[in-house]
């Protein structure tokens, strides 16, 4: 009886961390100096911990799975310095990277959804930028 509730629990263990690899939990990023921009984010707005920013994703992922004529790749925009204002000032943006060509087709998609975004659209000019580019799974 123990050998099968310590093999019930291994299984588990392995189960859950097969899970935090795939999903990316000991995965480690570089933050890079470059010029990056001058693309459209076409998202919505995140006031707040950067930390919490997942929810406002949740709902753009659900607005890219729902209409899957979207070919998205997503992207938050932080701008602000968490280390100079405070947490719960903080602005970023979570959204899909289109530009301008498709952005009337994205807000047309938006306005027509059963699940509606209703987001907005940001130029990011083309400039120097820290960044991280990051492949994910989930």
């Amino acid at each position: 009886m123990l050998k099968k509730i310590i093999y019930t629990l291994l299984v588990i263990g392995l189960f859950l961390l097969g899970l935090l690899i795939y999903f990316g939990a000991f995965s480690s990023y570089t933050v890079s100096e470059g010029e990056k921009g001058g693309f459209v984010i076409y998202g919505i707005d995140h006031l707040g911990s950067y930390k919490k920013i997942g929810e406002a994703f949740g709902k753009v992922s659900e607005f890219a799975k729902s209409n899957p004529s979207l070919k998205s790749n997503f992207v938050g925009e932080y701008f602000d310095n968490p280390a100079l204002i405070e947490e719960s000032k903080l602005r970023s943006v979570a959204g899909i990277v289109t530009d301008s060509t498709n952005l009337k087709t994205i807000e047309e998609i938006d306005r027509k959804s059963t699940k509606p975004l209703n987001g907005k659209s940001y130029f990011i000019p083309k400039e120097k930028a820290f960044y991280v580019e990051a492949n994910t799974n989930g």
